[in-house]
């Protein structure tokens, strides 16, 4: 079955709900729709779901993949490592995210209480600095 065009639909006129959906609270879904600039990043984020038709074989291997990971696996992952979450993302767990940062000796781990599954967008304030710092920490001179 075909849910394209209620994708589509949703995109063009339910946005809104969209964010709702991905976790975000209505201050926040107000302050995205009502901020031109905003308001285009989530619409870039979102504008595949117009067409999750086409990637819909390439969705359900991702899960069986997900679902086929062990669990308390210790990767040997030496590079550092920075990881942020939303405590309440719908669509990816935060202890999973919690999970990995504590299975790798080099991670840092920043985990947000909202914001959802677009908490990058609605905290970019408090999520990017952050990254700068990291990034630029571990920049070679």
């Amino acid at each position: 079955m075909r849910i394209d065009p209620l994708w589509a639909l949703m995109y063009d006129h339910g946005l809104g709900l969209l964010l709702c959906s991905d976790g975000l609270n209505s201050i926040q879904v107000n302050k995205i729709l009502n901020d031109p600039q905003l308001c285009e990043v989530v619409r870039g984020i979102y504008r595949p779901i117009k067409s999750a038709n086409m990637r819909r074989t390439g969705v359900r291997l991702d899960d069986v993949q997900i679902q086929s990971l062990q669990d308390n696996v210790h990767y040997e992952i030496s590079v550092p490592t920075y990881i942020c979450h939303a405590a309440n993302d719908p669509l990816a767990p935060a202890s999973d995210a919690a999970q990995l940062a504590s299975s790798i000796q080099v991670a840092s781990y920043l985990e947000l209480q909202d914001g959802g599954h677009i908490f990058f967008v609605v905290h970019a304030e408090q999520v990017i600095p952050p990254i700068e710092q990291f990034l630029l920490g571990k920049a070679p001179n």
